[in-house]
């Protein structure tokens, strides 16, 4: 569990009543591992398995049904039986290897930064034996890697700050990383000069 002390009332007793705000800090490390372990649902070429290491037996519960209660996309959460190391459980998620995939993981880190101190540029993804940051661009190509499933086209959907949405369809890689590298080199111009910078 925690060394923090505080006035606040344990984590084990929060837990047990049900996730709230920031109740996993310190409790996950910010690593997704996909498909390291095989399918309960299905076959491992239609199933992916992502798994993530916790400290506490009932923060892995409460992470398992999180995880199961909260998305639809989800088809099963388990935790391990007992450590795998000490004080580290692990906590299974498993997903239907679909296009959508990598939008869903984003989704699920994303969400993540609600319950641990953890931002979504925090995580890392392992697979294959080999460790990158986590983005949803590089979990569709380790997704191709593996599945040999086109990623049919990457969006890019841009909240300006006048309220004005803009949506960019690429099918095409190197495109979409030329175009995403333009936008953001002209965001971090526009935002120097404005700040005077």
């Amino acid at each position: 569990m925690h060394n923090k002390t505080s006035n606040k009332t344990s984590p084990q007793s929060q837990l047990l009543e049900g996730l709230q705000y920031k109740d996993l800090e310190d409790m996950i490390k910010p690593t997704v591992h996909v498909d390291e372990f095989a399918s309960k649902m299905g076959d491992d070429e239609d199933i992916i398995v992502l798994s993530f290491f916790v400290r506490s037996k009932q923060a892995a519960r409460d992470l398992m049904a999180w995880f199961e209660k909260g998305y639809d996309f989800v088809l099963d959460a388990d935790t391990s039986p007992g450590e795998v190391k000490p004080n580290r459980f692990l906590v299974y998620v498993e997903l239907r290897r679909r296009n959508a995939a990598p939008q869903q993981v984003a989704e699920l880190l994303d969400d993540l930064s609600t319950l641990t101190e953890h931002d979504p540029s925090d995580w890392t993804m392992h697979y294959d034996g080999k460790d990158v940051e986590f983005s949803a661009e590089e979990f569709a190509c380790m997704f191709y890697e593996l599945t040999d499933i086109p990623v049919k086209k990457f969006v890019i959907l841009m909240a300006c700050e006048n309220g004005e949405c803009v949506v960019y369809e690429e099918y095409e890689k190197s495109k979409y990383i030329k175009l995403l590298s333009k936008y953001i080199r002209k965001f971090v111009r526009d935002k120097l000069e404005f700040y005077g910078k």
